[in-house]
């Protein structure tokens, strides 16, 4: 299915940003700000297998890296990131997961999106079993990333897979200018964390 992303990529098509989604179902990005296809556009999926989630995301990028160099730090604001954030239906909390071209994550469990600024950054870290892997072919202007995130560690079930909420979000730095931001949603606000705009996911 990767390579399908990239073909995607190299297509130039743009998907329209639509709210339910299907399993495996391939998705182009748009900017936070104005709703438009990014400068260096991505392509990405959410797949649900046995026990886990797997997201994967594919993306143009003319200036690859990110400058974390450990786990779980403030990653969006270090450089380029690929991001995940997963709703349960029926609950106010939920989990934002991130992995850096250097496969370097960070995993969040949020109260809600009224509360998120409520405590520290650390008392909201959290461990789910985060599996991921990255590719990067500076030579391509591409960078890949995979998150595997198992039910277990969210508390998903079978029975919670219709309603879903998710939605692939992504930091794009380029030559120490302000980062493109955008995501499969074309949300009509200015931040990610509006779950009620999230695709839901149709099992």
């Amino acid at each position: 299915m990767l390579q399908q992303l990239i073909d995607l990529l190299d297509s130039g098509v743009t998907l329209p940003g639509g709210s339910a989604c299907v399993s495996g179902g391939p998705m182009t990005f748009f900017r936070l700000q104005d709703g438009m296809p990014p400068d260096e556009n991505g392509a990405a999926a959410l797949f649900v297998e046995k026990d886990a989630l797997r997201v994967l995301g594919a993306f143009r990028d003319s200036d690859i890296g990110n400058a974390a160099r450990k786990n779980n730090e403030q990653t969006w604001k270090t450089g380029d990131v690929m991001e995940c954030f997963v709703q349960l239906p029926g609950k106010e909390d939920y989990f934002e997961f991130h992995v850096t071209p250097e496969n370097y994550t960070l995993q969040l469990h949020l109260p809600s999106e009224s509360r998120k600024s409520e405590g520290s950054f650390e008392e909201k870290l959290c461990e789910t079993g985060l599996r991921t892997t990255t590719r990067c072919e500076p030579e391509r202007n591409l960078w890949c990333g995979e998150l595997v995130i198992p039910f277990a560690g969210i508390g998903l079930t079978e029975e919670l897979l219709n309603g879903l909420s998710f939605a692939i979000c992504r930091y794009n730095y380029n030559g120490g200018k302000e980062p493109e931001i955008s995501s499969t949603v074309s949300f009509s606000g200015e931040t990610f964390h509006a779950p009620a705009q999230w695709h839901v996911l149709r099992a």
